[in-house]
This record gives C-alpha cells, structure tokens and sequence, in this order.
C-alpha cells in the first residue's frame, strides 16, 4: 500500500509539472471525470497479474480514446496504462487534489447534514467557514441521518458541531451530574 500511495504521489505530481496554475482546476475536473469511469470490478480487473499488460493497455487506451481531456492528463494516464499503474487511478487523483489545493491556498473541508442541503445553505456555510480558516475552502458535503439534525463541519483538525445528536448527548451529561 505504502508503494502504491508512493506511485500515485510520483503520477500526480509529474501532471501538476505539465500544467499551469490555471489549468489545474480544470484538469482536475477531468481526472475525477476519468476515475469515476472505472468501478471496483475494472479497477480489479486492471490490478490483476492474471491479465496481461498490454491487454489492461488497450483497455484503458480504448476508453480514454472516446473522451476529450487535456494532452497532458491523457499523457500520464496512458503512461500510467503502460506501466500496469493504472489501477492506481482513484488514489492518483485524490494526490493529484491534494497538490491542487496546496498550490491553490485551498483547504478541504466536510460539511455532514441529516438531508440533502440547497445551494444557498452550502454557500452560506462555506463562506462562514472561509471567514474562520482565513482560507478558501472546498467542501464535500456528506448525508448522515445518525446525527438527526443541524450540521457538523470538518475542516482540517477543527470541527464545528451543530448536530442535535451532540446537543442531546450533552444535555444527557449535565443531567447526570
């Protein structure tokens, strides 16, 4: 594993050494667009040593030659194929946004709600939470009906929790004091 995040690590960066800091979002777009492509049973497939190289080679060539991406995100994945990495494809972008962010200024964030959030609400809270990290911040916003209602936002080590879960657990502590 630890090789594996090595490998993913040495592909991310050799795609933001080909790119502009302009270019950066975008081709991140992209590189999630490519990895959603591939589920757990083709990401099987392609780490298999069962499967010949240039087989998983094809594949892959096959695929990405019937989408438009960027010459340079094309380039790596494709030497990515060549290589037998590209099972490697989610792990490559998740570093490859991690570079992303850094270069950006850019802290990622988690905003847990029992339902489904507006538009507006997301804003809203991206925009407070802004305001504290003195960052920009890009939030993934996970659905949790455990937590019953308000809301719970990770930040880096920082968490802000509204929950009535947390609410209610507190209440209960005080009460048995």
């Amino acid at each position: 594993m630890k090789t594996d995040v090595r490998t993913a690590k040495k592909y991310a960066k050799e795609l933001v050494n080909k790119l502009s800091k302009e270019e950066l979002e975008e081709v991140h777009e992209e590189l999630y667009e490519v990895a959603s492509l591939f589920d757990e049973k083709a990401i099987k497939y392609l780490a298999s040593p069962a499967v010949d190289k240039k087989e998983k080679f094809e594949f892959v060539k096959k695929i990405l030659d019937k989408i438009d991406v960027t010459i340079e995100l094309k380039e790596v994945l494709l030497e990515m194929a060549e290589k037998g990495d590209f099972y490697l494809i989610k792990l490559v972008e998740k570093e490859f946004k991690k570079y992303v962010d850094f270069i950006l200024g850019r802290v990622q964030g988690e905003l847990i709600s029992t339902t489904k959030l507006d538009k507006e609400t997301i804003k809203f809270v991206k925009q407070q939470v802004e305001k504290i990290s003195g960052k920009k911040v890009g939030l993934e916003v996970v659905i949790d009906p455990s937590i019953i209602g308000g809301f719970i936002v990770k930040v880096g080590d920082r968490v802000i929790d509204a929950s009535i879960k947390t609410q209610l657990e507190n209440l209960k502590k005080e009460l048995a004091e």
